[in-house]
C-alpha cells in the first residue's frame, strides 16, 4: 500500500568487483531504516550509459532530474547536459518536425570522472537536409546563437552547477562530410560519445 522510495546509487566502474560486498550492506541499511526503500546500484561507465546506447533516454532523464543526497559532481554535470538537451528539443522538435538528429555527451562525464568543476562536452547534430530558405552559414549562425549562447546560460542557471557546458553544433551534411574525410574529432565523438537523444543516426555511425 506504500510507495517505494527509489534511491539510485551510482558507483565507479572499478568498484564493480566489490559489488558482492557492498550490496548486502546496502540491503541491511535499507531494512534497518524501516522505510520502503528500493535501491538501484549502477556503474557510471557501463550500466548508466547503456541506457543511452539502448535508446532508453527516459531513464537517463529520470536520473538527471533526481534529487542529490550525495554527489561528487557526476549528477550535476549530467543534469546540466540533460536540461540543455530538453531546451534544444523543445525548440527544434515540434509536432512532426524533428530537426535534432543526435544530442550526445562525451569527455569526463562519459568516463565517469566528472566532478563539480569538470567541463561537460556535448555534441548537437541538426538535420539540415530539409532546410532550403537559408544558407548553411546563416543556419549555423542562428542555431549557435540560440543553442550555444542562450540555452547554455539558461541550462547552467537552472541546473545550479559550476560545470562549464561546451556545446558543439554540427549540420548533418557537414558532419557526414567530416566522417568521410576521416576527421579525428568526429571519430572520437562516435567512438566515445553516448546519445542522450537520437533519431537512429548515432548507433549506425
Amino acid at each position: 500500500s506504500k510507495k517505494y522510495i527509489h534511491i539510485m546509487m551510482i558507483m565507479p566502474e572499478e568498484q564493480y568487483k566489490n559489488l558482492s560486498k557492498i550490496k548486502p550492506e546496502v540491503i541491511k541499511l535499507a531494512k534497518e531504516s524501516g522505510e520502503n526503500i528500493w535501491v538501484h546500484i549502477k556503474t557510471s561507465e557501463v550500466d548508466l550509459w547503456n541506457y543511452g546506447l539502448d535508446s532508453k533516454f527516459e531513464f537517463i532523464d529520470a536520473i538527471a532530474a533526481s534529487f542529490p543526497l550525495y554527489d561528487k559532481g557526476f549528477l550535476g554535470a549530467l543534469r546540466v547536459a540533460s536540461i540543455h538537451k530538453n531546451l534544444v528539443l523543445n525548440w527544434l522538435n515540434v509536432g512532426r518536425i524533428r530537426y535534432v538528429a543526435t544530442y550526445a555527451i562525451g569527455g569526463s562525464l562519459v568516463r565517469g570522472t566528472a566532478d563539480e568543476t569538470s567541463d561537460v562536452d556535448t555534441f548537437v547534430i541538426i538535420d539540415d537536409t530539409d532546410v532550403k530558405r537559408m544558407s548553411r552559414v546563416e543556419l549555423l549562425e542562428k542555431l549557435r546563437g540560440k543553442i550555444v549562447y542562450e540555452y547554455v546560460k539558461e541550462a547552467t542557471a537552472l541546473a545550479g552547477v559550476k560545470n562549464i557546458l561546451n556545446v558543439q553544433v554540427y549540420l548533418l551534411t557537414d558532419f557526414w562530410q567530416s566522417v568521410k574525410d576521416a576527421h579525428p574529432v568526429m571519430f572520437t565523438f562516435i567512438r566515445d560519445g553516448v546519445p542522450l537523444y537520437d533519431r537512429g543516426a548515432f548507433m549506425p555511425w
